[in-house]
C-alpha cells in the first residue's frame, strides 16, 4: 500500500466513541457516557484512552472485533477477588502506582482513590492491584483485605518476584559525557513503572550487578511499562540526562502514567524535579532534596 493510500485510510478512521456506545449497547449494557473518552457502566469506569492509542496501529477492518473483545473484558465480572480475604488474593496481589487522574470525573470514585491510596507526590497515588490473567484491577477498597498493615509485604513480595525488566540504554549525542548513562527499562507487565519502589534492586538485576546510588537517581515514568534511570554521579551527568529523560517523559505511549521527571532520593522517596512550560518545553527545578544534592554535586 502507498503513502497516499496510508494517508486516505487515516482520513476515514471510525469513530471510537461511537463504536463503544453500540458494542456496549449491543451487549445488553446501560452506559452514561461522560465524555469522549469515559463511560460509565454498572457503576465502573471505562476509559477509552489505551483503547484509543493500541488501535493506532490496527487496520481499522479489525476495529470491531478488538473493540468487541475490549468490552467482554472490562465488563467482565472478576473470577477472584471480590468479596474475599487476602488469603484468596495472595498471589496475584501487587502495589501499582497510578495517576491520580486515572480516576476520571466521577467524585465518588475520585474521593475514594484518593484516600485509600498512598501518595507518592501530588500526582501519583499508591494502590493494591489484583493481576488477572486478563486485566489489572486497581482496589480502593482496603478493607476488603485488612488495609495496607495486610497487603504491603504481600505486593512488596510479589512485586520483587516479577521477571526482570529488559535493559538497554537510551542513546546519546556523542559529545554527551558518558556520566549522562541513562537506563531504559521494559516490561510486558502493568508494574514496570512501579519498580520505582525498589528501584536500585530493579537495575541491579537488569545489569547483572550491584548497583549503589548513594546520591539518589532520576526517573522517567511515561509509560506504567517504563522505567528510564540515571544513577547520579556528577552535575554534568545530570544536565544531560535530565535531557535525555525529557524525551522519555513526555513519550506518547500505552498506559501513560506521568510527563515529569522525578527524583528518587536513597529513601526511596519521589519529588517531582520538571515543569512544563505552555512552549511544551520541560524546566529543571532545582530545589528541595533534589536541589540540595545538585549543589553538592562534582562538576
Amino acid at each position: 500500500m502507498g503513502f497516499f493510500s496510508k494517508r486516505q485510510q487515516r482520513t476515514s478512521t471510525p469513530d471510537l466513541t461511537e463504536m463503544v456506545a453500540a458494542t456496549l449497547a449491543a451487549a445488553g449494557f446501560t452506559a452514561v457516557q461522560m465524555n469522549a473518552d469515559e463511560f460509565q457502566v454498572n457503576g465502573k469506569v471505562l476509559y477509552l484512552t489505551n483503547l484509543r492509542r493500541f488501535l493506532q496501529d490496527v487496520p481499522h477492518e479489525h476495529w470491531q472485533a478488538e473493540v468487541t473483545r475490549w468490552v467482554s473484558v472490562m465488563t467482565s465480572e472478576p473470577e477472584r477477588g471480590q468479596g474475599q480475604g487476602i488469603d484468596d488474593v495472595r498471589d496475584i496481589l501487587l502495589p501499582r502506582i497510578t495517576h491520580r487522574d486515572m480516576f476520571g470525573s466521577i467524585e465518588d470514585s475520585a474521593a475514594q482513590a484518593a484516600q485509600a491510596a498512598r501518595h507518592l507526590t501530588p500526582d501519583l497515588y499508591l494502590l493494591p492491584a489484583l493481576d488477572h490473567p486478563d486485566r489489572v484491577e486497581t482496589v480502593t477498597s482496603l478493607e476488603t483485605y485488612g488495609g495496607w498493615e495486610a497487603i504491603w509485604p504481600v505486593a512488596q513480595a510479589n512485586l520483587r518476584a516479577l521477571p526482570a525488566p529488559s535493559h538497554s540504554l537510551l542513546d546519546a549525542p556523542a559529545e554527551m559525557t558518558p556520566d549522562a548513562v541513562v537506563h531504559l527499562l521494559e516490561t510486558e507487565d502493568f508494574f514496570g513503572a512501579t519498580r520505582v519502589l525498589i528501584l536500585a534492586e530493579t537495575l541491579s538485576r537488569a545489569l547483572g550487578q550491584r548497583v549503589e546510588a548513594p546520591l539518589g537517581m532520576i526517573v522517567a515514568m511515561p509509560s506504567r511499562h517504563i522505567l528510564g534511570v540515571h544513577v547520579i554521579t556528577s552535575a554534568a551527568g545530570v544536565v544531560g540526562a535530565t535531557e535525555l529523560l525529557s524525551s522519555v517523559a513526555t513519550a506518547d505511549l500505552p498506559g501513560p502514567l506521568s510527563d515529569l521527571i522525578h527524583y528518587v532520593s536513597p529513601d526511596g522517596s519521589l519529588q517531582p524535579i520538571s515543569s512544563r512550560g505552555k512552549n511544551g518545553l520541560t524546566s529543571i527545578l532545582a530545589q528541595g532534596a533534589f536541589g540540595e544534592v545538585l549543589a553538592a554535586l562534582p562538576e
